[in-house]
């Protein structure tokens, strides 16, 4: 399960799916609101929770709801953009638990800046990075492929110099939802990889519930968490509904059930259309669990680990914000 806590950005990236930035605030669902959703979700089976935006890190709860998810035995990822890192934040991260994933795109700061339009934002990046690897925090890096002369080789060679594993790094291809849309109309449904069909779910900051952060469309709303428990939502008819659809058409697509293609020589997972935007916290394109293909995590130094993880990937959430 996503939960998008804020669509506050400190940058305001050109591809970003949720179409978030500077001064757009946390939304409309309070810290108990989404602390009392962690605790139904727990109740309901979800095993695995990222904290997205926006930049969650912005957000004022993310401390003690990451603490609350732990308590609740749920695995937690944070995708932060790492502009701006308080050091009880950096605290919460080393839980066991609780792993961190980021958006990269170039060797030096002309194109990344370019990309989140926010000058220096590739130096406060790369060295967050570092020093997330200098933790030990388990870190996943997405490469979001969007022009030809990026540089995407050497900046999964300068990832790997600063500590990222190179089996955490994935790269993959802007997706056409909310900036990254542009100006060409395209079916959102084309934009999925087929997984968000079940298993997966996500919350905006004014507390609608989606099928996944990519599926945001009001026609795919499936309730609000403002005005109804998580559990309502989860029994209601109109999100089996949506879910049947997708499928529906995910398997006229040919799509359901397809998996990642193979590592290319580099050992760099590249992920298009067919396996991402990965759908969130549970591994198939965009790591989350260790180690299979696709899923970057692996790698780091040992850390205590949740008593359970689900076996093989499932689908992970999209590097590209």
């Amino acid at each position: 399960m996503w939960l998008e806590i804020t669509s506050n950005c400190q940058l305001e990236c050109s591809h970003c799916y949720a179409s978030s930035g500077p001064g757009q605030g946390h939304g409309i669902v309070s810290a108990d609101q989404w602390m009392q959703t962690l605790t139904e979700a727990a109740i309901a089976g979800v095993q695995q929770v990222q904290f997205i935006g926006g930049e969650p890190t912005s957000h004022p709860a993310l401390s003690p709801l990451i603490t609350h998810a732990r308590q609740l035995g749920l695995r937690v990822e944070v995708f932060s953009n790492l502009f701006s890192i308080r050091e009880h934040v950096w605290q919460a991260l080393t839980q066991p638990g609780v792993s961190l994933a980021t958006s990269y795109y170039s060797v030096g700061g002309e194109v990344h800046d370019q990309i989140t339009h926010r000058a220096g934002s590739y130096g406060r990046t790369r060295a967050n990075i570092a020093e997330a690897a200098r933790r030990g925090i388990p870190l996943r890096v997405g490469i979001i492929r969007l022009s030809e002369d990026q540089g995407i080789d050497a900046a999964v060679e300068e990832l790997v110099s600063i500590g990222v594993h190179r089996s955490a790094i994935g790269v993959d291809d802007q997706r056409g939802v909310g900036r990254g849309r542009g100006t060409e109309a395209c079916v959102t449904e084309d934009e999925l990889c087929g997984k968000c069909a079940d298993g997966v779910l996500a919350i905006m900051p004014d507390g609608t519930v989606q099928p996944c952060v990519f599926s945001r469309d009001a026609r795919f709303k499936v309730g609000n968490i403002a005005a109804d428990s998580l559990t309502s939502v989860l029994n209601g008819e109109r999100l089996h509904r949506i879910r049947e659809d997708l499928t529906s058409f995910f398997l006229q697509r040919g799509s359901i059930g397809i998996d990642c293609p193979p590592a290319e020589p580099t050992g760099i997972q590249n992920c298009g259309p067919a396996c991402s935007p990965a759908c969130a916290p549970q591994g198939n394109c965009n790591p989350i669990v260790n180690p299979p293909p696709c899923n970057p995590i692996a790698g780091h130094p040992p850390r205590p680990e949740p008593p359970t993880r689900p076996p093989g990937p499932v689908c992970g959430p999209y590097s590209g914000r």
